[in-house]
């Protein structure tokens, strides 16, 4: 079950440990173990909601397992985000889910949201439903759902998926600190488009290590088992 100590939330289990600000989701979970193999923690399942987060604006709370938080609608989106986290633990899998939820409050929205991690772009690649590469930042980006990141020197290869619809990979700028450099990574791109008033959308990302040795394989068995799994509606 998640820990909650403040705004910090925290999991630790035999397969993985992990934990996050509730503050600070641009800056995602960071990943200290998996499997019993330490991992490095650039942060995975970033939700780029750059929004001033206050403690007071926050409602966070743990149900079934799952931490739910829900966050203030965004200035200058129009929209509100309530974001679940869960976590998939056992002898073949230690992942991260994130269940998002979006809900419009003006009376016409255009939204997008981009959700990603730390790696550098150069050691990742995006793929479609099909197991076709993608690449991110062209001009008329194709449907993307699998993301594969991997490291130099790693025995791991860390693999984000989504359901969202129509999702696409995207070259963004990201950093971890204030007082660091940027870098070059790859996002998600969801909920694309132009939204009316009292509109729900609702997508999920999976972040996940596997064994570097027939890592594309593996995921695309674990991507197709992930989609077929029916939608969450209740949060």
């Amino acid at each position: 079950m998640w820990q909650l100590d403040g705004t910090i939330a925290s999991w630790q289990s035999v397969q993985l440990t992990a934990q996050f600000d509730l503050l600070t989701p641009h800056l995602g979970v960071q990943v200290q173990q998996w499997q019993q193999l330490s991992i490095t923690p650039d942060p995975v399942l970033q939700v780029d909601l750059q929004t001033r987060i206050n403690v007071s604006d926050l409602d966070a709370y743990i149900r079934e397992g799952d931490l739910i938080v829900q966050y203030p609608e965004c200035p200058d989106t129009g929209y509100r985000l309530q974001l679940r986290w869960s976590t998939l633990c056992d002898s073949s899998i230690a992942a991260v889910e994130l269940l998002v939820t979006m809900h419009t409050t003006r009376f016409s929205i255009t939204s997008s949201l981009d959700i990603g991690n730390q790696f550098d772009r150069s050691i990742c690649q995006g793929y479609t439903s099909a197991g076709i590469p993608v690449s991110a930042g062209i001009e008329d980006p194709t449907p993307c759902g699998l993301v594969l990141c991997r490291p130099a020197d790693s025995t791991w290869t860390y693999a984000e998926m989504t359901s969202a619809h129509r999702a696409t990979l995207q070259g963004v700028k990201r950093s971890i600190g204030s007082s660091l450099p940027t870098r070059h990574c790859s996002s998600f791109r969801v909920f694309n488009g132009t939204l009316e008033k009292g509109v729900t959308r609702r997508m999920r990302v999976r972040g996940l290590f596997l064994p570097r040795a027939e890592d594309e394989a593996q995921a695309a068995q674990h991507f197709n088992r992930f989609l077929k799994i029916p939608p969450q509606l209740d949060t």
